[in-house]
């Protein structure tokens, strides 16, 4: 059914910010914004009212309309970070984000996912425990603009190795060979 999609209400957003619809159908096929963009999301860059048509796979139709109010100009994120890590190593990263003349940035929030985050552009951290951690970098402007981008980090564990001596005698070399490797 399409009667319960829903841009939200009318809005201040910033330009190069998206809209998309809150409540959607998952038997919408196809997408046709008042501008002429065919994907579900679409980036604003000016003032105005937007109007999304959508179709299903049963052929029936339905819009929905959305006034937008340009504010300022999301800043334009520039990062690294490594997406795959060592359990224990401490890694580095960093972020050059900038936004257009007359706009500041007035805060940067990095979230590691391990109930951890920092807020300065660059620093280093280490992850105690393996896993897979749904991250996220958000920049902020003084103007009330904001950008955020989400990856995932996977920490792999550091293999845990068990040794054994025989026989050895004391200031003489020993061998050592691993009895147990786990991953």
């Amino acid at each position: 059914s399409l009667e319960n999609i829903y841009l939200g209400l009318d809005t201040n957003l910033c330009s190069g910010n998206s809209i998309q619809l809150i409540e959607s159908s998952p038997t919408i096929t196809d997408y046709l914004w008042n501008t002429g963009n065919i994907n579900s999301n679409h980036v604003v860059d000016t003032s105005g009212i937007y109007i999304l048509d959508v179709i299903n796979d049963n052929g029936c139709e339905n819009s929905d309309t959305i006034e937008i109010t340009i504010i300022g100009d999301a800043p334009t994120l520039s990062y690294s970070i490594p997406t795959e890590i060592c359990q224990g190593s401490e890694f580095s990263y960093s972020e050059s984000s900038t936004v257009p003349p007359g706009n500041n940035i007035s805060g940067v929030i990095w979230d590691f996912g391990d109930a951890d985050s920092s807020f300065v552009s660059a620093g280093s951290h280490v992850y105690v425990d393996s896993g897979a951690f749904n991250s996220s970098l958000e920049v902020f402007t003084l103007e009330g603009c904001k950008s955020k981008d989400e990856f995932i980090i996977t920490v792999y564990p550091k293999p845990i190795i068990n040794f054994e001596t025989t026989n050895y005698c004391p200031y003489e070399e020993i061998g050592f060979t691993p009895s147990k490797v786990n991953n």
